[in-house]
This record gives C-alpha cells, sequence and structure tokens, in this order.
C-alpha cells in the first residue's frame, strides 16, 4: 500500500490517560478528546462548515464539523494537557478507498494509521421500517469508523 496522508475527513483523537477530572458530556472518562477542528491545522487542512444535511459527511461528525486532511502533508497538531500513551483517531476515507496516518509526537514518528472504508460507509435502501417497503434513501451513513494505537511512550503535558 502507498503511504500517504488521510484522504477524507479526521473528526477526533483521544488520548488515553488516567486519573482525568471529568470533562463535560465525558462523566468520569479516562481519556481527554481533542477535537481536530481546535487544533493547530497546517499544510491545507482546513475545517468544513457546520452542517446538518445527511448527505454532508460532517452531519455525522460530534458538532458536525471535521477537519479534511486531502492535502499532501495536511496536519492537525495539539499539544496535550493530560498525559497519555494511547491514541484513538476517529476518520472517513471515500467508500472503497484506504489510507495511511502518519503519527508524530514532538516531531517524531512513533507509528502509522492504517486507515480503511471496509467498515464503514453503510447505504440504506429504505427508512427501516419494514411497512415503508420501496422507499428509497441512497444517503450513505455509518461513515466514520475508528483505529486505535498505543504510544511507544507517554506523552508528557505540553507536548504535542
Amino acid at each position: 500500500m502507498e503511504k500517504y496522508k488521510v484522504l477524507n475527513l479526521i473528526l477526533f483523537a483521544v488520548l488515553i490517560a488516567n486519573n482525568l477530572n471529568a470533562q463535560i458530556g465525558y462523566y468520569d472518562a479516562p481519556y481527554v478528546r481533542y477535537e481536530a477542528n481546535n487544533g493547530t491545522l497546517a499544510n491545507g487542512a482546513a475545517a468544513t462548515t457546520m452542517s446538518f444535511n445527511q448527505s454532508a459527511l460532517q452531519s455525522e461528525a460530534s458538532e458536525q464539523v471535521c477537519v479534511n486532511l486531502s492535502s499532501i502533508n495536511a496536519s492537525v497538531d495539539w499539544n496535550v494537557s493530560v498525559a497519555g500513551d494511547g491514541l484513538v483517531v476517529r476518520y472517513s476515507v471515500p467508500d472503497g478507498q484506504s489510507a495511511v496516518l502518519d503519527v508524530l509526537v514532538n516531531n517524531v514518528d512513533v507509528g502509522d494509521l492504517n486507515l480503511t472504508s471496509y467498515y464503514s460507509w453503510e447505504y440504506l435502501s429504505s427508512n427501516g421500517n419494514p411497512n415503508n417497503v420501496g422507499v428509497v434513501n441512497t444517503n450513505p451513513k455509518m461513515r466514520f469508523d475508528e483505529v486505535r494505537l498505543k504510544l511507544p511512550a507517554q506523552i508528557a503535558i505540553g507536548g504535542n
């Protein structure tokens, strides 16, 4: 597989950490969420506009906003607020495609995330009600998936 940046959108990353104070909406969660659109975007990375339109990919994203990393070397950078040693990234690549995302900690490559559309991109041919046979809804759903990476060392507070 050729190595290249994510073709479409990254929704959020989660840094796994211990003994965190609860965040709003994540009571007693053992992690901190870093939304891509709140990170530092570089090299052509761009946040989408908020959309509730079901045909728009970002309609399935938290706060209906996500970041497009389709440009070569596009990136999102965060300074972490708690130490952690694991990463979960929620992402979407175009249907039928795959990609590789480089993960850097303090500008050092610590691993790659292999991304695929294989487990996402479901198309609904009806509205789910068995009494409505013949109702056509070709809007794709479930366009995001998640991938995890155990980091080789803990990221210290303030690291990126």
